[in-house]
């Protein structure tokens, strides 16, 4: 009989609060993700990993289902000081490996995009001072104790297979796992208590800027025609029957699509604008969300042709209704 992953909650200083990896005992003991890099994680697995007589340095291997500080910044720091192998899929390979360099691109991307949302540069320069934290809960892992898996590859997990399935979205490396004979998904960021951001990340190939929000879309239908009866995410409680979660987030991302069209009639043109509109309440601190969220929204609507993206004489990013469809529509 194949055994239950075993949920280990975490601390993280985002905003989640709280991480789930995910412990795994026979044959071996394996993890799920790890957190980021710090003492108090570090103690936190420590403690977790001993309610079931193990230590850290027990641990064979550590499966990682994509890469974002929270699930596997402390997986350099387990790689020092343990055997344990690191295994990531080939899309997160380049950040196990090098972690700055991937991360001074991506900080030099977001920087790029800000600027032709129409971020005031005070804006902008508080939110890339907030991301120059993440290197300090993150560290690479040595080449020789990495581990390779693809897209669609079987991995032993507990006794059972499970299948690696790429769910783009909130990050291009995002992989969930699934275990078809008990209908056992560990959904990592895919699938959770609360819509996950579409996090705004170039290409894996060449520079252009993927469209998260729609990819995302993409990756609910994939994961809505799975038989799945239990959820492993990767915040928050374990969950059962996912599929009115799928549906009721699907339709939030539709209804705040709609809000932003109904902006772009009135009047509001560029991507900080709509964002501050769209999220009024927004706090400083969600404020990164929010704008990823509304060009996401912004996404979706250009992918259904209703409205156009053009960029203005100082290369900022204009946005207006798409006349021609809507006359189409009539």
């Amino acid at each position: 009989m194949s055994q239950e992953p075993i949920r280990l909650v975490l601390p993280t200083e985002f905003a989640m609060n709280t991480v789930n990896a995910y412990l795994f005992l026979e044959p071996e003991p394996i993890l799920v993700d790890c957190g980021e890099k710090s003492d108090k994680v570090w103690k936190a697995l420590e403690a977790e990993l001993a309610q079931h007589g193990l230590h850290i340095t027990d641990i064979k291997k550590v499966f990682i289902t994509h890469a974002h500080v929270d699930h596997i910044g402390m997986s350099g720091r387990i790689a020092r000081e343990t055997n344990a192998e690191i295994w990531v899929s080939e899309l997160v390979y380049p950040w196990a490996l090098d972690m700055q360099t991937q991360w001074d691109s991506r900080s030099q991307f977001i920087n790029e995009v800000w600027q032709k949302g129409g971020s005031p540069q005070e804006v902008t320069r508080r939110i890339l001072q907030g991301m120059n934290v993440m290197p300090h809960f993150w560290d690479s892992v040595p080449a020789d104790r990495i581990k390779t898996f693809g897209i669609g590859d079987t991995l032993k997990l507990g006794g059972a297979d499970w299948e690696v399935i790429h769910t783009p979205g909130h990050a291009i490396t995002q992989t969930c796992f699934y275990q078809p004979d008990y209908e056992w998904l560990i959904s990592a960021d895919m699938l959770m208590y609360i819509t996950p951001v579409a996090v705004i990340e170039r290409a894996l190939e060449g520079t252009e800027r993927v469209r998260g929000l729609p990819m995302m879309l993409e990756s609910y239908q994939k994961i809505a025609a799975l038989p799945v009866d239990k959820v492993f995410p990767g915040h928050g409680e374990i969950f059962t029957q996912p599929q009115p979660l799928i549906t009721q987030q699907v339709n939030r991302i539709h209804q705040r699509k709609e809000e932003c069209l109904a902006l772009v009639r009135e009047g509001y043109h560029d991507l900080f604008t709509i964002s501050e509109k769209l999220y009024k309440e927004t706090t400083p601190v969600f404020q990164f969300a929010a704008f990823a969220m509304t060009l996401g929204y912004l996404d979706v609507l250009i992918s259904e042709n209703a409205i156009l993206e053009e960029e203005n004489t100082q290369g900022i990013w204009h946005f207006q209704e798409n006349q021609a469809s809507c006359l189409a529509k009539q």
